[in-house]
């Protein structure tokens, strides 16, 4: 019997480490240098009016498609693609940024490809360590505006 009940800690522990492992072997550590190199590149841009196509998918009901416009770096206008809007909001590309730094600290595992004319992350993976599936963000169609090209639309976050 007290063989029995050592046995249940163990199994739980190899459970969830299988849990851990399995979800690090698909994607890499997020390499921290070049993600601070691209953000710098990024911000030192200045292109606080463009638009972009936001792609949102994952297991849960949080899929969706938007194009977002921002000017001065605020999103005024999103133009939802399809029956699936982006049921966690949407986010200027700076935003983003700061959403990855906010996970990685959280300990997901994170994979970012980037444009590199612009130095945005073109996909974004999330994997969380544990019991969570993956979630995959995809920018693109992005365009640098003019603050012409961006009047006559309103957005309230």
């Amino acid at each position: 019997m007290t063989h029995t009940l050592y046995r249940i800690p163990v199994i739980i522990l190899l459970v969830l480490g299988g849990a851990v492992l399995t979800n690090c072997e698909h994607y890499p550590l997020l390499d921290e240098d070049q993600f601070n190199l691209k953000w710098a590149a990024w911000e030192a841009q200045g292109l606080v009016n463009y638009s972009v196509v936001k792609r949102r998918s994952c297991c849960c009901s949080g899929n969706g498609v938007s194009r977002i416009f921002v000017q001065d770096n605020t999103i005024t206008k999103i133009e939802r693609v399809g029956n699936y809007p982006d049921a966690h909001g949407v986010q200027t590309i700076s935003e983003v940024y700061e959403l990855v730094n906010i996970r990685n600290k959280d300990g997901s595992v994170i994979q970012i490809t980037y444009n590199e004319e612009f130095h945005y992350p073109e996909t974004i993976r999330f994997a969380p360590l544990l019991f969570r599936k993956t979630t995959i963000i995809e920018m693109s169609e992005f365009t640098p505006l003019s603050s012409e090209d961006l009047s006559g639309g309103d957005y309230e976050r």
